[in-house]
């Protein structure tokens, strides 16, 4: 390099732009030299690959007799700090072993006493595990390989529940999912924190901790009869980027044989389930993890993007009414996910339930099911930007709102522009359906989902006009609903301001409760000509899609196939205290609704249009 900058100074240049080159050419020789030694650090080769096997065995780790394999068989990523490998690891089954992850108390504050909700309790005994064992190669500088992971199920041919199901084992270093700072599974710092400075600003309770400074602020006891409750700050309350986790994935079919095995992102998602022990997640397949991407197992949809991995949330006792729904509601005019066959998850080596596979409503979704570019797509969930550019939310959501506001929905000229603007029959199936299920407190101010193509083509859906989608149907068919009338308290509360802004006291910042999805019902059921076509709409699904026998024939084949898996799931998250009878016993409760809906829904809606 000194050579070339004199010979760069006899051609004339400066000094000071010779010592500009010289700083470039040395930073590239680094980043080249970084590059390069990366590359020829090859992963470590295992002599097994991930897999279910009858008998232990020993798993022999080989890499170029020049570098140093460092393992782990806790989940943690090997440093130089780990074991190294110097002879074959034994692999048995794990199964009897404490639980190292599973029994943390810390992951909700259901499991606190004073809480108690939904009966959650720790398992009282080890769940079943597999062996995971982690390894990475690193050279004489300490540079590393990429960490190679492998999930082992030993003696699982004795556990005919694992049989015919598909099973995930999900691998991600510990500290990021169950670490006080860092953890998305936890309560973690950010819990415990808020927990002690709302302690601290009440006067009793800080006289309290004063005179009782060993009084433990983790939220596993109530100080003056005050707890954690679900509505504060927790890790695993938080979103976006910042909360995803690096993950190993393997994915086995219901024959246990492996089908992929990959890195990828996890968050755990959810609004208030979050707060529950079994936590829904999302899986995102990301060039900043792996190169290459699949097509998500267990799905009959070609989904190679993000895909949602469900405990139930609210259904959480059977885990059956979002994918009711969707089958239910399949023949008719707004979008749908498909869900999965029941499938069991595997945390860091450890039984972590059955959960449902499902599809993300993102622009993706919208172009596999409508067959429009998703590069034109804009989809808007609960009043804010789902997917698609800023910009577009701006102009074409602020259009719609805009109209909402301003036009005078009890002329015929006002309904013929609405029209134009969105997708009736969407909009007719999708109220229709939901009305019929829902007791309208949670829905429709919330989860309420609606997408359109922002530039409009020669595509049948490329047509700009707004349509709907369904989800989150998981607290529906309740039984002390049967009488709502769900459309009544939609026109009750759409009156009154567009919006209400109320201070979240518990998060410690303001949130603004959309009455938007409530308004645009509201204000088309001033028009009489919508009127008469919703009722018609209305009372056409209730003779068909939701005649008893339709929909309990539907309501059973999907019981009938979660009502094994869900059970032993159970056991993981709830102990002795849930069984068969207890499943059998909610599943009725959703058939004696299904048998007698009609009955008050129908006259109410009929009442509400006439």
């Amino acid at each position: 390099m000194l050579k070339f900058c004199c010979f760069l100074s006899k051609r004339g240049l400066s000094i000071p732009l010779l010592i500009i080159v010289a700083v470039c050419l040395f930073l590239l020789g680094m980043h080249i030299s970084v590059s390069e030694n990366s590359q020829t650090i090859p992963s470590p080769v295992f002599s097994k690959t991930s897999g279910f096997f009858d008998d232990p065995f020993d798993l022999s780790i080989s890499t170029r007799s020049d570098l140093t394999i460092h393992y782990t068989m806790d989940s943690t990523d090997p440093t130089m700090d780990s074991p190294i490998y110097t002879e074959p690891i034994s692999v048995t089954d794990l199964s009897s072993e404490p639980n190292l992850y599973a029994n943390n108390p810390q992951i909700s504050v259901d499991y606190f006493s004073y809480s108690k909700r939904h009966g959650y309790a720790l398992p009282e005994s080890p769940v079943d595990k597999c062996t995971v064992v982690r390894a990475a190669a690193f050279d004489s500088e300490g540079n590393r390989s990429d960490i190679v992971t492998a999930s082992y199920f030993i003696g699982y041919q004795n556990r005919p529940q694992y049989d015919g199901y598909g099973i995930i084992s999900l691998v991600s270093d510990p500290s990021g999912l169950f670490g006080d700072d860092n953890g998305i599974f936890v309560i973690g710092r950010l819990g415990k924190d808020f927990f002690k400075n709302r302690l601290m600003n009440k006067e009793k309770t800080a006289a309290y901790l004063k005179e009782h400074p060993d009084t433990p602020l983790d939220g596993s006891v109530s100080v003056c009869g005050i707890g954690m409750e679900e509505a504060f700050i927790y890790n695993y309350s938080q979103s976006g980027s910042d909360w995803e986790r690096e993950t190993n994935a393997t994915f086995f079919d219901e024959w246990q044989l492996p089908l992929v095995s990959t890195d990828i992102g996890l968050r755990i998602r959810g609004n208030n389930s979050r707060n529950f022990p079994q936590k829904s997640m999302a899986l995102f397949q990301r060039d900043l993890y792996s190169d290459s991407r699949f097509y998500y197992p267990y799905l009959q949809s070609s989904v190679k993007d993000t895909v949602a991995i469900s405990g139930g949330a609210d259904d959480m006792y059977t885990n059956v009414r979002d994918k009711f729904c969707s089958k239910l509601f399949s023949s008719l005019n707004f979008g749908n996910m498909e869900f999965s066959a029941p499938i069991y998850v595997f945390l860091d080596g450890e039984f972590w339930g059955t959960y449902l596979m499902s599809e993300k409503q993102n622009a993706e979704y919208i172009q596999r099911h409508y067959n429009v570019d998703a590069n034109n797509v804009l989809v808007v969930k609960n009043g804010e930007l789902s997917d698609g550019s800023e910009s577009a939310f701006n102009e074409l959501y602020g259009e719609f709102r805009d109209f909402l506001r301003e036009r005078d929905f009890t002329t015929e000229e006002t309904y013929k522009d609405f029209c134009k603007m969105v997708d009736i029959d969407s909009l007719l199936d999708y109220y229709a359906a939901r009305l019929y299920v829902d007791e309208g407190n949670d829905w429709p101010k919330s989860n309420v989902a609606i997408w359109r193509t922002v530039k409009t083509d020669k595509q049948v859906y490329a047509d700009g006009k707004w349509r709907f989608l369904n989800f989150d149907n998981n607290s529906e068919l309740l039984s002390y609903s049967i009488d709502a009338d769900a459309l009544g308290r939609i026109l009750e509360k759409g009156e009154g301001d567009e919006e209400e802004v109320a201070e979240d006291w518990a998060a410690g910042r303001g949130y603004k409760m959309k009455k938007f999805e409530r308004l645009l019902f509201y204000e088309l059921m001033k028009n009489q000509h919508f009127r008469s076509d919703f009722l018609a709409r209305f009372t056409e699904i209730a003779d068909t899609v939701y005649d008893p026998d339709n929909a309990i024939s539907i309501l059973d084949s999907v019981a009938e196939e979660m009502r094994y898996p869900i059970v032993i799931g159970y056991s993981r998250w709830y102990g002795d205290r849930c069984s068969f009878n207890d499943f059998d016993s909610k599943i009725e409760e959703m058939r004696t609704f299904l048998r007698e809906r009609r009955q008050y829904i129908l006259p109410a809606v009929q009442k509400a249009c006439s």
